[in-house]
């Protein structure tokens, strides 16, 4: 398979046999698989077409194909940019440019959830019927996720609330992952990375000493 590949790491357009051969076995995998994510680039080139229409076709209704190459062309006929086409058995082509833009709400919420469960541990340590997760969830987590959209606009907002944004964890979750998806950030990173360790060591050792203290989870 090195014959395929750049020195650069790139997909190498191979001749018409190993086309065909790599036809016959991806349009039998297909029949089986509900998911799948295309993202052969050529450089300087048009992306190779390696779904037909009657590949897809033979999927079953409600699969779901993400051409991350629909940029350059497409990996899938019948990708069109910027939109969801639906074929006619039901299969959904997903044709969402540049990608990795969409990364950073699902980053947040990720992070949000696990705040949730580990303060929901802590929480419930000394809870009797309080509700510790709606708690978290209405008080910490909401309102720090929502002010999560001032981000990108951070340079517009009055001093004060510049200073309070960069003092959320949030800020720098969601600046870390726009820095490593597409080289751009918001805040400066190390500090970011070093103030997320030092919230999550401060966590710890709170669950740590509570727990080492004698304090039990609620059943």
């Amino acid at each position: 398979m090195r014959a395929a590949e750049t020195a650069g790491g790139y997909a190498r357009e191979m001749g018409e046999d190993f086309a065909r051969r790599q036809r016959e076995m991806i349009t039998q995998t297909l029949r089986r698989t509900d998911i799948v994510i295309c993202t052969a680039l050529i450089p300087g080139r048009r992306a190779p077409v390696l779904l037909t229409a009657d590949m897809v076709a033979g999927m079953m209704p409600g699969s779901v194909i993400v051409d991350l190459a629909v940029e350059a062309g497409g990996n899938v006929e019948g990708s069109r940019l910027g939109e969801i086409a639906t074929t006619a058995n039901g299969v959904k082509i997903i044709g969402h440019p540049n990608m990795p833009s969409r990364i950073a709400v699902d980053a947040s919420q990720l992070y949000a959830r696990n705040l949730l469960a580990f303060l929901g541990v802590l929480t419930s340590i000394w809870a009797e019927k309080f509700d510790h997760a709606a708690a978290v969830t209405n008080f910490v987590v909401q309102p720090m996720a929502l002010l999560s959209g001032t981000f990108y606009s951070v340079d517009k907002l009055m001093p004060a609330f510049r200073i309070a944004s960069h003092a959320n964890p949030f800020f720098h979750v969601i600046a870390g992952f726009r820095y490593g998806f597409i080289g751009v950030s918001d805040a400066h990173v190390l500090f970011g990375a070093v103030m997320l360790l030092a919230v999550n060591l401060a966590l710890g050792t709170l669950c740590y000493t509570l727990l080492a203290r004698g304090w039990r989870l609620k059943a």
